[in-house]
């Protein structure tokens, strides 16, 4: 800590100094870990120079981008390609050949970085924890669709891969930036629409959950939209379907109203068959969902727009001298500046003498 105020290197602090005593106090220190590579001084250190050889290649991003690209390719040859059935054209997509190779080199890839970097190392980026993850679900996807070919739901997972290529230009990266800084915001708006979809689901249960709404607006003008008939049917008459008749029904129907699904259409047939005051209901709704919508969008319009801001104002060293400070000193200075006794004791361990150690601050 005197090391850190005493930038004036006089042995003693002034005032000024001193002033940021407090600050000072405030700090974590623990000393700079060896910068050695993880695999030194082991039986895998050949694999893991050969590994840390590779990935440092220039050319070694490009190559996993052109597999990337290679592989998009290859998922759109596989969708114009004729399949027989729906079951047919998901294994054609998500289980062929083609699949088990490009997971092969992914894998391969994740193994090279994981051998050059270290399992720790390795996670602490999220895009490595993205690539890794997306390539086990892919992988996982092959396999459960190679036993059962009726999860062609699973068809998702390989060309969630592809996301990959936004990293390739900065703006899309702030703007995955950004979406992680703003989740625990969007989870709090996520919150507060679901307790406003269940409120609002409650009363509209208790409004008209009674009424019916097949063949109900006979002579008004959405009196195709709810034309209901055993025998036949019509393309537009399927909006009887939404309705208030439990509290999931309820939750669609008040989904299509946020989307602004043709909401006035459901408003004229339930003023239609409960009175004009039930459009009250639904204004009310409009308006509410409109408000927390607009605050949502705000939010993630000025979290936008403060990154893009502080991007272009600071550098990368920047923002390190933000998150810590370094000290540099050795077991002769400590005992220059007074270190003795217990205090002395203590610091041996992490002051040899005649080696100088880096010390790091975590504010």
């Amino acid at each position: 800590m005197f090391k850190q105020l005493n930038h004036s290197d006089t042995g003693g602090l002034s005032s000024s100094e001193f002033a940021n005593l407090y600050e000072v106090f405030a700090l974590r220190w623990c000393p700079q870990q060896s910068r050695a590579p993880w695999y030194s001084a082991s039986a895998l250190e050949p694999l893991g120079r050969a590994a840390a050889a590779a990935v440092r290649w220039p050319y070694f991003e490009y190559l996993i981008y052109a597999l990337i690209i290679g592989n998009g390719i290859s998922m759109v040859l596989r969708v114009c390609e004729a399949a027989g059935d729906l079951q047919d054209s998901a294994r054609l997509l998500c289980a062929s050949w083609d699949t088990w190779l490009f997971l092969t080199l992914f894998l391969l890839e994740a193994g090279l970085r994981i051998m050059a970097m270290g399992l720790a190392a390795y996670l602490e980026s999220g895009w490595n924890v993205f690539d890794l993850s997306v390539t086990l679900l892919a992988l996982m996807g092959a396999v459960l669709l190679s036993i059962a070919p009726k999860l062609f739901i699973v068809v998702i997972f390989r060309p969630l891969r592809l996301m990959r290529l936004y990293k390739l230009k900065k703006r899309y990266r702030d703007v995955f930036g950004t979406l992680v800084l703003l989740s625990p915001l969007m989870s709090s708006a996520g919150c507060v629409m679901l307790v406003m979809y269940y409120f609002f689901a409650i009363v509209g249960m208790e409004l008209f959950a009674t009424y019916d709404l097949r063949n109900c607006c006979v002579n008004t003008t959405v009196e195709d939209f709810y034309k209901f008939s055993l025998n036949s049917s019509t393309p537009l008459g399927y909006y009887y379907l939404n309705n208030f008749e439990n509290i999931v029904t309820s939750g669609v129907t008040l989904f299509e109203l946020t989307v602004v699904n043709n909401w006035f259409i459901l408003m004229n047939a339930y003023a239609t068959v409960a009175g004009q005051f039930s459009r009250m209901y639904f204004m009310v709704f409009y308006l509410f969902t409109m408000v927390v919508l607009t605050i949502v969008v705000a939010s993630v319009l000025e979290a936008f727009r403060f990154r893009i801001q502080y991007k272009r104002s600071t550098t990368k060293r920047d923002e390190e001298k933000l998150l810590h400070e370094e000290v540099h000193t050795n077991w002769e200075e400590a005992q220059r500046l007074g270190a003795s006794g217990d205090l002395a004791e203590e610091l041996r361990p992490y002051l040899p003498p005649g080696v100088r150690t880096h010390w790091f601050s975590l504010s």
